[in-house]
């Protein structure tokens, strides 16, 4: 062994998380037929890996237009087009100028889906600079940190069809996979208001204005809808991490918040407990359609 450096004899860590709840908001953007959006400009907000807003303005930049002025805390993002370029061509090249930013592009016939790589309300964006160009928000993004939490716990269960051979007794020969379940518990401390309406309210329950006053609550409006339609992705990122570093979070793909517990007390702080429950994602890979580690902005 050298004399001059140390080695690490464990691998064991405590490992905080901070919680984030939502969607990812997705755009389609569908450039103009011919020449005519050449120097237009359109607003894009995404959402940076600190989970701040990042506002794009993207310009349809041929070479003779001038560039747009932008705000102090805007960032401009050049599209090279050329006369002729079809509408095909011309998401192509979005797509290219795009490939920097912390959003995920497809380009499908002639136009391109820009979907934020990170969960999280934005602003509305402003189009009216871009007049000949189409634009249809396909996803609305929503949600964001859910503040501090008590120690969080991820159990998976698999479920196995056991096979036996009668002349060996109850000796296991192999077992057979039949299906599988992940659950995340999240113990919250924070129960604002405003956690309550959305994590209780917008999903298995209810917010209802009375009077001019707000009211969330659980009844039987909801009776035999789909969880999924209220569902959105659930990721846990390690406080020891940097914000840039997401290669070791825990991301759940679709799921929607349950609330098992709240305490009330005038001695303890008050948790509100959480059941995570996964949704197979049909757009994610086979492999990791229900809960996967690693870096999120891929899937």
């Amino acid at each position: 062994m050298p004399l001059c450096t140390n080695q690490k004899s464990t691998e064991q860590r405590l490992e905080s998380m901070k919680w984030y709840f939502g969607k990812r908001q997705c755009e389609k953007i569908t450039p103009s037929e011919t020449d005519s959006d050449f120097g237009e400009s359109f607003e894009l907000n995404t959402i940076d890996f600190d989970y701040s807003e990042k506002k794009l303005v993207v310009f349809m930049d041929d070479g003779v237009a001038a560039d747009p002025t932008i705000d102090a805390d805007q960032t401009l993002i050049s599209v090279s087009v050329t006369t002729g370029d079809t509408a095909a061509e011309k998401a192509a090249a979005i797509e290219l100028a795009l490939a920097s930013e912390n959003v995920r592009t497809l380009v499908e016939g002639d136009s391109v889906e820009v979907q934020n790589a990170l969960i999280g309300k934005i602003t509305v964006a402003d189009k009216s600079a871009a007049p000949n160009m189409t634009f249809s928000v396909e996803a609305l993004g929503f949600g964001g940190y859910i503040g501090q939490t008590g120690e969080s716990e991820l159990t998976t269960t698999i479920e196995t069809v056991q096979l036996l051979d009668d002349a060996q007794g109850t000796v296991v020969q192999d077992e057979i996979i039949t299906g599988y379940q992940a659950e995340i518990t999240v113990p919250l401390r924070e129960m604002s208001t405003q956690r309550w309406q959305d994590l209780i309210g917008s999903v298995s329950g209810n917010n209802v204005s009375l009077g001019g006053k707000d009211v969330t609550g659980w009844g039987t409006k909801k009776l035999y809808d789909s969880m999924f339609l209220y569902s959105g992705r659930l990721v846990g990122h390690p406080v020891r991490n940097e914000a840039t570093n997401i290669d070791e979070d825990i991301t759940m793909l679709n799921t929607a918040p349950k609330m098992n517990s709240i305490n009330f007390s005038g001695q303890s702080i008050q948790e509100a407990e959480f059941l995570f429950t996964a949704y197979k994602d049909a757009n994610a890979d086979e492999g990791i359609n229900l809960v996967a580690r690693g870096d999120h902005s891929k899937f």
